[in-house]
């Protein structure tokens, strides 16, 4: 797996399915390893913009991603950006 951006939540959500898919886990298998519901996962994996940021550390965690945030260098003043912030 090659790393990316993470700019909003599905994109997030592609990459967990992703290495779920890749380590041969179900939804239901990962939400017992990550002590969430399947349902949490299901949503996660669907981009859902608002579930909670503890579980889902947890679940990025439990597939073995490493979340690298890099600050943009001299970014501009808040509200004017075309794009949102990326995390890698």
């Amino acid at each position: 797996m090659l790393s990316r951006a993470i700019v909003d939540a599905a994109s997030l959500g592609a990459l967990i399915r992703e290495r779920r898919l890749f380590l041969k886990m179900s939804q239901h298998d990962l939400a017992l390893a990550a002590h969430v519901g399947p349902g949490f996962i299901a949503d996660l994996e669907g981009g859902k913009e608002t579930c909670q940021i503890g579980p889902a550390l947890s679940v990025v965690r439990e597939l073995g991603i490493r979340l690298i945030a890099t600050p943009i260098p001299n970014p501009p003043p808040a509200g004017t950006m075309d794009e949102p912030l990326g995390i890698e």
